[in-house]
């Protein structure tokens, strides 16, 4: 298992990884990036990927070796 930042509105396919960001208290699927002076959301599908990017959220994703579409919409 992986976790990869996929959706960044700053960057897009952001360098930094998810065990790099600092945790937010409370929120174990929410991560700070201090780059991107942002939160990064964890997500492990397609559907939760599709929702947060489509709002705007930056987005890290938990994956095997199974590639996600890179159709998925961006920020509106």
């Amino acid at each position: 298992m992986r976790i990869e930042i996929e959706r960044c509105h700053f960057n897009g396919q952001c360098s930094q990884r998810w065990e790099a960001l600092e945790p937010v208290q409370g929120k174990p699927r929410i991560r700070y990036c201090s780059h991107c002076q942002a939160a990064v959301h964890l997500v492990e599908d397609e559907t939760e990927l599709a929702e947060l990017a489509r709002i705007g959220k930056n987005v890290a994703v938990m994956r095997d070796d199974a590639v996600i579409s890179p159709e998925l919409p961006g920020p509106a």
